[in-house]
């Protein structure tokens, strides 16, 4: 998995407690707005579930298909308005973009908007 290059992101969050929007214990968030970049990570436990780089969001879970880390990935988009939606339905793991619903695929990547960095298309 690609990591955002942390020397050039601001820790905005580490979690030792509990953070309101994203969560609590073993996360950490990563922002950098510098020149309207927006690029965003947030690594739960050693996994990087939430990736925003150059307008490209991408999703993994690191094989923990746990309640924990679909919670942190929601949380995460509702935070920084990224626009998805991680469920579970009958043992699979389902996106909600928009009005599209898709299978959950590990590193599956997604485009939001360049006029509005952090708003899905």
């Amino acid at each position: 998995m690609a990591h955002i290059d942390e020397d050039k992101l601001t820790l905005i969050y580490e979690a030792m407690y509990s953070h309101p929007k994203i969560g609590k214990t073993a996360t950490k968030v990563y922002k950098n707005g510098e020149n309207g970049d927006n690029d965003i990570e947030v690594i739960y436990h050693s996994t990087s579930i939430v990736t925003v780089k150059n307008g490209i969001v991408t999703l993994n879970n690191g094989g923990w298909m746990s309640s924990t880390t679909k919670k942190r990935m929601n949380q995460t988009s509702r935070a920084f308005d990224l626009g998805f939606y991680v469920y579970q339905k009958n043992n699979e793991w389902l996106v909600t973009i928009g009005d599209e619903t898709i299978p959950f695929e590990e590193g599956m990547r997604f485009s939001i908007k360049n006029d509005s960095p952090l708003t899905k298309i």
